[in-house]
């Protein structure tokens, strides 16, 4: 096995900067690279950092399995990394882990755009949302659009972006969609200057303001995320095609999409009724 110089250590933190810069932000990036080097130093790691330490083992294998650039000697840091053993932490369930997250009304999504603070920031925040809910990108693939890249199709805008896994995908939004909430393609920024973690818990602080004023047994269960399996579950009831669904949302495994897809079981026993089966 090739010695894990300091050199080749950097090298290894170069590669997977280059490889993640546009798809994680500046600060989870060098998160990530202080773990990447506990990992491949074999360094004891506290208990709560399990869920970051198994991310960059995660993405570390994506750069194994799909680079064929590696020199030996950062394939093996790379190898090093992939091989810790990570001792996961056992955490006792909470009645609110269990609690199934909801789908957005129209109105409380209106609600959400009305509580969006008033500043640059905010505003950038109220588009993001409206587009996310429309596109079904996820947060990070939202912040990445760069309006040069856009183009118009039939009255939808389309944008490419880097999605889950460094991949290319596209988000569309109807300019109708935008229109009835102010915005037009004019209106939307160059690109967004505020990052993933600033649009989720602000987000949250959103939601968190608005249960202020819900009884302790109505409080919203949702999240930035929370637009795409609304969006999910809508093309499904609309179109009854979990495949188009599934490819909206950039899921690789139509089974993921199945777990988005909030539909009651009465609806799919209604519709099972209506077949006529010879």
């Amino acid at each position: 096995m090739t010695k894990l110089t300091k050199t080749i250590e950097n090298k290894a933190k170069l590669t997977f900067h280059n490889y993640f810069e546009d798809y994680f932000t500046t600060d989870t990036l060098n998160t990530y690279e202080r773990f990447l080097v506990k990992l491949a130093n074999n360094e004891k790691l506290p208990k709560s950092a399990y869920n970051q330490a198994k991310a960059v083992q995660k993405n570390v294998i994506e750069i194994i399995e799909n680079s064929n650039k590696l020199t030996a000697g950062v394939k093996s840091y790379f190898e090093a990394v992939k091989n810790y053993t990570l001792k996961k932490v056992r955490t006792r369930k909470t009645d609110n882990d269990k609690v199934e997250r909801q789908n957005i009304s129209k109105d409380l999504f209106s609600e959400i755009l009305h509580n969006c603070p008033n500043s640059t920031k905010g505003k950038e925040l109220r588009t993001a949302i409206i587009i996310a809910r429309f596109s079904g990108g996820r947060v990070s693939e939202v912040l990445s659009i760069d309006k040069a890249k856009s183009k118009i199709v039939d009255g939808s805008i389309v944008f490419s972006v880097i999605g889950k896994g460094v991949k290319q995908r596209y988000l569309q939004i109807s300019e109708k969609n935008l229109n009835q909430y102010g915005l037009t393609i004019d209106k939307l920024p160059e690109r967004f200057t505020i990052d993933r973690n600033y649009a989720a818990v602000s987000f949250n602080n959103i939601i968190k303001k608005i249960n202020k004023n819900r009884p302790v047994d109505n409080k919203l269960k949702v999240s930035f995320h929370s637009l795409r399996a609304t969006l999910c579950t809508e093309i499904y009831e609309k179109t009854k095609n979990i495949t188009l669904a599934s490819k909206i949302l950039g899921h690789e495994n139509i089974s993921t999409t199945q777990i988005y897809v909030k539909t009651p079981t009465s609806k799919f026993l209604d519709e099972f009724r209506g077949i006529d089966l010879g």
